[in-house]
């Protein structure tokens, strides 16, 4: 259900955290939009990332349980995975939120409705976050911003 008009992004500004706080953040975020009933994709930089992330759905909390699976181009059912894992985009109308953990911005990000991008507090990855926030703003896209700390 894409609604005319751009994206509605989102920073998660993680002050005091690591990489690792940061993708514990995002499991959060997942679990949050999968209550919704939305459909997540988790867009991920690698294979190994994604293998990761998966593994880190099912351990981050020990009474949470996310239906999901790692997915290549084609998801799998949304149905029987409403949250699903992956380093290739898929279609944007498939998805409700994207929470991207590439250390760019993907040109074919800016047809999803809503993207949701994390920044730890590590120096690497917060000039990472600074790049992809301009990149949003040369698209014509002013990004929330949210401050979380510890």
């Amino acid at each position: 259900m894409r609604k005319q008009g751009k994206a509605q992004v989102d920073f998660y500004i993680l002050n005091r955290a690591d990489i690792r706080r940061k993708l514990l953040f995002g499991c959060r975020i997942v679990q949050k939009a999968f209550r919704r009933g939305l459909r997540t994709w988790m867009l991920t930089g690698t294979e190994e990332q994604s293998r990761y992330m998966d593994q880190l759905l099912w351990t981050f909390a020990q009474n949470s349980f996310i239906p999901h699976g790692i997915s290549g181009k084609q998801p799998a059912d949304w149905r029987d995975y409403p949250v699903q894992v992956g380093h290739v985009l898929p279609d944007a109308g498939q998805v409700d939120v994207l929470i991207n953990l590439q250390e760019t911005v993907p040109e074919a990000i800016f047809g999803y409705e809503r993207v949701v991008e994390l920044v730890s507090d590590e120096p690497q990855d917060r000039s990472l976050g600074r790049e992809r926030f301009r990149v949003y703003r040369t698209h014509g896209i002013s990004p929330g911003t949210h401050e979380i700390q510890g």
